[in-house]
């Protein structure tokens, strides 16, 4: 399936289709009444010139079931450490640490999250709540299913793969962008509009390499830039070799490294890197009528002060929401019941199509079922809206899997099933998406 890319910085806005054997890209520049640098002003605007650009870029290609991405600029996601005492124990009490250590903006503005990193170390990722609304209205302007929005500084440390401190500058269009990293996170960026001469970014680089620190950082990257000169005891090298930076790339470096990253490894899609994990969908309903998150398999929603937030669990914590499912949860189904046999999930081909409306849900649910073993090769957008439950329409020869099926889908969705998919088609289970 097909991939659409997109960014925008400087009212630059960036295009990249990412097919099996093709990575293209293309730009033009929004007037200033529909943008202003990465803040898109009007969104219906907007959503046309995106549209003309697919067309002008999709020429030979097929684009129907192709899923959008947005990549976050460094200026637009609050990225930093949060360092917590033992006597912080409670999740209430994290929350309520935090809202002291972030003061520069008000956490009831953001969708965010924090993730344990180290002991008593969180990685705390925020992104303003009214740009990504923004950008899911552009997604379903556009009739695609929104897959990820990405604070792309965010994939730097992950795509090196090393937990040793680092220092990443880059260069998007002409800001210049220095971020400092550890045990896999960033705890430190800025972005700087003035581009700085080679000795003004030695000196930063110099200085930074020490901020907060005893040890220096001596490992430094460079991104769609020059590299630079240090003293001896700093290693400096191109985070791409120049020999991997093609022409089909140049420009879209960013664009291309996430395209990798995600091919390579689609957990990314629901880990603290895509900003969608952090927004509340509709819940699911359990015999106690407590409420539960209907996101990514390892979150947690609480809603404090207006302002939403997850928390992602270690593999070796408490599931809490399993948990509360499998207590609460009817075991009855009205899918019938087969003999327990020997399956592949990967076997079968599903198709996952949004019935509810809700821009991003199918490829959520894509990435969920994927995540579960399933071959999920398309999604789309259903014929009909609003659907309050989520319906399983299966082929006849495949009714084996519809139990497995069912059991691995009711932690998160409120799911039917019935038979009678056509037989002719080439894929064998339809998903029907709703609300819960």
């Amino acid at each position: 399936m097909a991939s659409l890319i997109v960014s925008l910085n400087e009212n630059t806005l960036k295009l990249s289709l990412s097919t099996q054997s093709d990575f293209k890209s293309v730009s033009t520049q929004i007037d200033s009444a529909v943008a202003k640098d990465t803040q898109i002003l009007n969104a219906n605007t907007f959503s046309e010139i995106l549209f003309n650009l697919i067309k002008e870029i999709s020429k030979g290609s097929k684009v129907k079931n192709s899923d959008i991405n947005f990549l976050l600029e460094p200026q637009d996601a609050i990225l930093r450490f949060i360092t917590l005492s033992k006597k912080v124990d409670s999740e209430e009490q994290v929350i309520q640490a935090i809202r002291e250590k972030v003061t520069d903006i008000s956490l009831d503005d953001l969708y965010f999250s924090y993730q344990k990193i180290a002991p008593f170390v969180y990685q705390f990722v925020g992104v303003k709540r009214d740009q990504v609304h923004t950008l899911m209205d552009v997604a379903n302007n556009l009739g695609f299913p929104l897959r990820s929005v990405v604070p792309w500084l965010l994939l730097l440390p992950k795509f090196v793969g090393r937990n040793e401190p680092a220092i990443f500058v880059s260069k998007s269009d002409n800001d210049q962008i220095v971020a400092l990293s550890e045990l896999n996170g960033i705890y430190f960026s800025q972005v700087f509009e003035k581009e700085k001469s080679s000795k003004e970014l030695e000196k930063l680089v110099g200085d930074l390499s020490v901020y907060k620190r005893t040890t220096p950082i001596t490992k430094i990257y460079t991104i769609k830039g020059d590299s630079f000169s240090l003293d001896p005891h700093y290693d400096v090298a191109p985070l791409i070799p120049a020999d991997q930076v093609s022409e089909d790339i140049k420009g879209f470096e960013i664009h291309a490294l996430y395209n990798r990253m995600v091919n390579e490894d689609l957990n990314i899609l629901t880990s603290q890197l895509n900003a969608l994990n952090m927004v509340p969908v509709p819940a699911v309903k359990t015999k106690n009528n407590a409420l539960v998150y209907a996101g990514a398999t390892l979150a947690a929603v609480l809603v404090i002060g207006g302002g939403f937030f997850f928390m992602i669990r270690n593999k070796n914590s408490q599931e809490v929401l399993s948990e509360t499912n499998e207590s609460t949860q009817s075991t009855q189904s009205t899918v019938p019941t087969v003999p327990a046999v020997a399956l592949n999930k990967a076997d079968i081909k599903i198709r996952v199509e949004n019935a509810a409306g809700i821009p991003g849900l199918a490829a959520k649910a894509q990435t969920y079922l994927q995540g579960k073993g399933y071959t999920v090769p398309s999604i789309d957008t259903a014929d009909e809206s609003g659907r309050t439950t989520t319906l399983i329409r299966y082929k006849e020869s495949k009714k084996a899997y519809i139990e497995t099926l069912t059991s691995d889908m009711k932690p998160t969705y409120e799911v039917s099933g019935e038979s009678g998919l056509d037989e002719a088609l080439d894929y064998d289970i339809l998903v029907l998406l709703g609300q819960k």
